[in-house]
C-alpha cells in the first residue's frame, strides 16, 4: 500500500509528504499516539486525505489552520479513530500578531514570508499568513513558537514583537471576478486563456513552462481535462476557480462558469 502512494505522489515533494505521513499513521495505529503533519497546501490536504481514506477505520484526524474561518494551508492532527466519540482536540497551531512601527513601511505577505524565511524559519512550520489594515497575523506550528519568538527580530528595517493572538481574525475568500467562458473542450489551455483574456498560445506556454498548477500539482499538460471544482493557479497572475458547468451553448460549446482573482485585485 505504501509502495501505491508513493507511485500516486509522482514529484519528489508529494513523495516525502507521502513517507512522512505512513510513518505518522503507523505510530498512531500501532502505539495509539496522535501526531501533527506539517502544514499543507491545499493540494497537499487532498493527497493526505486520500490516503487517509483507506486507514478510516482506525485513524480519524482534524484540520487545524489557526485562524477563524477558511484558512489555506492547514496542519492535519491525526488520532486513533476510537478518541473521535470524546471529542478529541489537541493544539497544534499559535496565531502570532506581529507589532512594530510600520507606519513608513507597510510590508505585504512576500515581505512577511520572505523575512521570515530569512530567520531561518521552514516554510512548512508556516501557515497562513494576513495583512490587513488593521495589522498582521501569521500562524505558526505551536512547537516553534519560542524559537521563532527570538529568530525572527524585524519585518524589513522595522524592529518586530510577535505575541500568541487568543482570538485569531477571520479569513475570508475575498470574492473574485465571476464570467462564464465558452470552450469547443474542457481542456485547461482554452479555460485559462479564455479566463486571464490571454491568447490560446499564450497559455499553452505558460503551461508547458511550469508557470500554472492544476489544483495546487504542477500539470505540464496544455490538453489536460478540467472540471467543476478545479483550481488553476498562474504563477504572477492569481487563480481561477471552475465553479460549475452550465450547459452548452446553441453551437454546442461548452459552457462554464469561472471565478477569478488576480493579484492586482487580491493584494498582500
Amino acid at each position: 500500500m505504501r509502495d501505491y502512494w508513493l507511485r500516486q505522489a509522482g514529484k519528489a515533494e508529494d513523495k516525502a509528504l507521502v513517507e512522512r505521513l505512513w510513518d505518522l499513521l503507523v505510530q498512531v495505529e500501532t502505539r495509539e499516539m496522535p501526531g501533527f503533519t506539517f502544514f499543507l497546501d491545499p493540494g497537499q490536504q487532498a493527497l493526505a486525505r486520500s490516503m487517509l481514506e483507506s486507514w478510516r477505520q482506525t485513524v480519524a484526524y482534524r484540520c487545524q489552520g489557526g485562524f477563524a474561518g477558511e484558512p489555506e494551508r492547514c496542519r492535519l492532527l491525526l488520532f486513533p479513530a476510537a478518541w473521535a466519540e470524546f471529542d478529541f482536540d489537541q493544539p497544534g497551531v499559535t496565531v502570532l500578531r506581529v507589532q512594530g512601527r510600520f507606519q513608513f513601511f507597510q510590508p505585504g505577505h512576500r515581505d512577511i514570508l520572505g523575512s521570515l524565511l530569512a530567520s531561518g524559519i521552514k516554510r512548512e512550520l508556516v501557515g497562513d499568513i494576513l495583512c490587513t489594515e488593521t495589522g498582521i497575523w501569521v500562524a505558526v506550528a505551536q512547537e516553534i513558537v519560542s524559537a521563532i519568538q527570538s529568530q525572527w527580530t524585524r519585518v524589513g528595517p522595522v524592529p518586530i514583537e510577535l505575541l500568541p493572538e487568543a482570538e485569531p481574525p477571520l479569513i475570508q475568500r475575498p470574492q473574485g471576478e465571476e464570467r462564464l467562458v465558452s470552450l469547443a473542450s474542457p481542456r485547461m489551455d482554452a479555460l485559462l486563456a479564455q479566463s486571464v483574456g490571454v491568447g490560446r498560445q499564450q497559455a499553452v506556454q505558460w503551461i508547458e513552462s511550469g508557470l500554472v498548477r492544476l489544483n495546487w500539482r504542477e500539470c505540464l499538460k496544455p490538453d489536460a481535462e478540467i472540471r467543476p471544482g478545479d483550481w488553476l493557479s498562474v504563477q504572477g497572475f492569481g487563480r481561477v476557480l471552475v465553479k460549475e458547468q452550465k450547459g452548452s451553448s446553441k453551437k454546442g460549446r461548452l459552457l462554464f462558469k469561472v471565478e477569478i482573482w488576480s493579484k492586482t485585485g487580491r493584494g498582500g
